[in-house]
């Protein structure tokens, strides 16, 4: 009994991995007529329309940082002109470039890093 469960499991597999070979030949794009290339390779290329694009609520983020950043540094250097320099503007004036390179290093270097 269990050898005719075997062979209907295996039957079944083989149809299940017939039936997905043939969608699969079908649904793929077909390969340029070069040498270099082969199916193979051009299954396994990602589509050129594959990077996200950032939704609003992404680029508003991105603008409030860069917006929060400027006012900052405004701020510090205005604070500092009028009043000199103090306990809390020598805190800031760690802490803000710190926060900067933060950013830069969060938000820029992985954009660069997707175009090139």
């Amino acid at each position: 009994m269990t050898t005719r469960n075997n062979k209907s499991a295996i039957d079944h597999s083989t149809v299940t991995d017939d039936a997905l070979r043939k969608l699969f030949n079908e649904s793929l794009p077909e390969a340029p007529k070069d040498q270099w290339f082969t199916r193979k390779v051009m299954n396994r290329l990602p589509d050129k329309a594959a990077r996200r694009k950032q939704s609003i609520m992404e680029r508003m983020c991105y603008a409030i940082g860069i917006l929060g950043l400027l006012s900052g540094w405004g701020y510090a250097v205005s604070y500092t002109l009028t009043n000199g320099l103090t306990a809390n503007m020598l805190i800031i004036a760690a802490v803000l470039p710190l926060i900067t390179i933060f950013c830069i290093s969060i938000f820029a270097i992985p954009a660069i890093r997707r175009v090139l």
